[in-house]
């Protein structure tokens, strides 16, 4: 176990979503808990829209996934946690090839590798459609939220 108030910030990058639902409450507390008192919890989320999430939704629809963590995060900044800046942004996803978003997918979940064949051609025709030449292949476009948190007991004493 890390030990109470050991870090500075902690960091979720794009990540918070795959924590199970029924653990999101406990894993933001735990960000409490090993946080320093003048840290902050960074947490970058994408958001179930764009190219991308269009993109991988034949394989893996992340909606419910990323509308609990999102709701986390609210209950979070009224608890645990004060909001101190929220802000969106898109990101650009840059692949060389068809190969190389199998290889991300797969990367981040291994067992995707079965519903990426079922489903090639059509994810081949949506990485033609929904990707814009780029210099090194095709580019997606992914809206994000950052939200910056400090536990709710900064300033107070």
């Amino acid at each position: 176990m890390v030990p109470a108030a050991s870090f500075d910030i902690v960091v979720f990058l794009n990540s918070l979503h795959h924590v199970p639902g029924e653990c999101l409450d406990a894993a933001l507390a735990e960000t409490v808990r090993v946080l320093r008192p003048d840290g902050v919890l960074y947490v970058q989320e994408p958001l179930a829209e764009g190219e991308v999430f269009e993109l991988m939704r034949p394989v893996e629809d992340e909606t419910p996934m990323r509308a609990k963590a999102q709701a986390s995060l609210s209950r979070a900044a009224g608890g645990p946690f004060v909001e101190l800046a929220r802000r969106e942004a898109v990101i650009t996803l840059r692949l060389g090839d068809f190969e190389a978003l199998r290889e991300l997918m797969i990367s981040v979940e291994p067992s995707r590798a079965l519903a990426i064949d079922e489903h090639e051609s059509a994810l081949r025709a949506a990485f033609e459609r929904l990707g814009r030449p780029g210099e090194a292949g095709r580019e997606f476009e992914q809206p994000v939220r950052v939200n910056l948190l400090a536990p709710a007991s900064q300033g107070q004493g």
